[in-house]
């Protein structure tokens, strides 16, 4: 009778990690919802596409571990990397992403230049006026004899700008 009680005992016991272990892997889950305005920005997870808001990200599955410096541990393996939301005429929007950040949802709001962000209207494009490109290419020019922008960027702001004649 003693060896039924022992395999008993052993079987619950083996029920019972089990069932820690599916408890710890779903604690271990953590999609969050990526929603933007405008909506149809893409999400990006370390550069790779996920898809268009509004998307649930798995963070655990778009972002790997890897060997980081922790300032009490020495060197660790955690999850890192950069959750980018992106959309043509917008500012980019990046988070962070760690083993506990972001912890909840994200609802972006994308900084957008009036131009690319406006929707078909019945009403006609506005051209700059002369003296407003003027100023905008005197603007660039200071910008680039400063060293604030590249060649490659002036020279393609100053055919942005000259295409707007």
């Amino acid at each position: 009778m003693l060896p039924v009680i022992s395999l008993t005992l052993l079987q619950a016991c083996g029920i019972n990690s089990r069932h820690q272990e599916q408890a710890d892997t779903s604690k271990h889950k953590r999609v969050i919802t990526v929603t933007s305005s405008p909506a149809g920005a893409t999400v990006r997870a370390d550069g790779n596409k996920l898809g268009k808001t509004p998307l649930d990200v798995d963070l655990e599955k778009s972002f790997s571990r890897m060997w980081v410096s922790a300032e009490d541990y020495g060197i660790v393996y955690r999850r890192r990397g950069v959750l980018t939301i992106e959309k043509s005429g917008c500012t980019d929007y990046t988070v962070p992403v760690s083993e506990t950040d972001p912890s909840d949802d994200l609802s972006i709001t994308l900084a957008c230049t009036e131009e690319k962000q406006t929707t078909r209207t019945s009403e006609p494009v506005k051209i700059a006026a002369p003296e407003n490109v003027k100023q905008r290419l005197k603007k660039l020019e200071e910008l680039y004899k400063d060293g604030a922008i590249s060649t490659d960027e002036y020279n393609q702001h100053r055919s942005r700008i000259l295409g707007e004649l």
